[in-house]
């Protein structure tokens, strides 16, 4: 996710994501959310990232 726009793009398409992909994916949104200055409001993807394990 190289900007904002595309930030915001994954956000809306995370429900399509495979559910063994969605943690990982939601933690590194949050990441690039917090980078380019996007606040991410879906609770789908908040909830996901906490079950992120590194």
């Amino acid at each position: 996710m190289p900007d904002a726009p595309h930030v915001r793009a994954a956000e809306a398409y995370f429900r399509y994501a495979p559910e063994n992909k969605k943690p990982l994916l939601a933690h590194r949104i949050l990441l690039k959310a917090k980078r380019y200055g996007v606040k991410i409001e879906s609770e789908i993807i908040l909830d996901w990232s906490k079950k992120y394990k590194q």
